[in-house]
């Protein structure tokens, strides 16, 4: 973690309560923030109340976010808020996107694969699915964007190529399905805390733009005890969510196990509602790339075809004509998701 920034995440109104405060802290002028920014839903659509969830982002010159968290946190002990130092998030498998200049990277599937997987998925009832991930390939059509912490609606598009691949095989399991692509990951591959916290709250609140399930294949690189504060984080923003459904439970969170070497299943998978999914091979035994190390996790655990470096689903191939096989967890979860969509 080396983000120049830290957030404060909570009920909107009451971060316009502390923003309206900010100059009387002592921590932004200890840790030398140098400009704070409130991000809520309103401002993408008016239609969302001001006590949806929503961030505060306090920039600073060097990363001060673990020390300043807490120091903020104790400020702020009588409001409900929660701080948090700044982590950033990275898709759960690898893409192409930072090596494939101008286009963007593109997708092509083995029909055999897709065939053998459709013989045994599951049907389900869901029809609109949100993919938080790297944006959507440009003949998608439009995508919310929330790079930088500004929800918005721009024309699809994905020069990393994890949401390519991933919203491609939900679409070759379903072509039906209404997939909602919801930019959080950069050209990199990597997001902002801030702009996973707004998206997810995007997609949880009960409103006309909730879906019926929600895909996450996302990973951080923060670690515990670390990570308490980030899981904190996303767990406030979902509970404020399901407070405000009144009997609409949340959608099914759908999240990838993770791929080794990475060492343990990290957020947004260990949320306590979030369905973790674990990749197998055709035989229904689980596949050598999955990580091993399960603690934290307290959602649902399933298994789905996530693919082999031998047999993968397809390639994802850049404008430098460098490939990268569509296989792991990510797809495993992509496979999940299908499934509890209507054909």
């Amino acid at each position: 973690m080396d983000s120049e920034y830290f957030t404060v995440v909570g009920p909107g109104s009451v971060l316009q309560e502390v923003a309206a405060g900010w100059e009387q802290l002592v921590t932004p002028r200890r840790y030398g923030v140098y400009a704070v920014k409130l991000r809520q839903l309103g401002d993408y659509d008016e239609a969302f109340p001001p006590d949806c969830p929503g961030v505060l982002i306090a920039y600073t010159r060097a990363p001060v976010g673990g020390v300043a968290a807490d120091m903020l946190q104790a400020e702020l002990a009588a409001l409900p808020v929660v701080c948090e130092p700044g982590y950033q998030f990275r898709a759960a498998s690898i893409g192409p996107g930072s090596s494939s200049g101008a286009a963007e990277p593109t997708a092509a599937f083995d029909q055999q694969n897709i065939d053998l997987v459709l013989q045994n998925l599951a049907t389900g009832a869901a029809e609109k699915v949100a993919v938080l991930d790297s944006g959507a390939p440009s003949g998608i059509g439009q995508m919310i964007d929330f790079l930088g912490g500004v929800p918005r609606d721009d024309p699809a598009a994905d020069p990393f190529g994890h949401a390519t691949a991933v919203i491609g095989l939900i679409r070759e399991l379903r072509a039906n399905a209404d997939v909602i692509p919801v930019r959080v990951l950069d050209e990199k591959g990597l997001a902002d805390s801030f702009a996973v916290f707004l998206a997810l709250a995007f997609c949880l609140w009960d409103s006309p733009h909730r879906p019926d399930v929600v895909n996450a294949s996302l990973s951080t690189l923060s670690v515990p005890p670390c990570a308490s504060s980030l899981g904190g984080s996303l767990a406030y923003v979902a509970d404020l969510c399901d407070s405000a459904s009144g009997n609409n439970p949340l959608p099914p969170l759908v999240t990838a196990a993770g791929n080794a070497p990475n060492p343990r299943v990290q957020y947004p998978a260990l949320l306590p509602h979030a369905t973790v999914v674990k990749a197998t091979d055709f035989n229904g035994a689980d596949a050598p790339y999955n990580i091993t190390n399960f603690s934290g996790v307290t959602g649902t655990i399933e298994h789905a075809y996530g693919g082999t470096q031998a047999d993968p689903f397809g390639t994802l191939t850049d404008a430098a004509g460098n490939t990268t096989d569509i296989f792991g967890t990510s797809y495993a979860a992509a496979v999940h998701t299908a499934s509890l969509l209507r054909p």
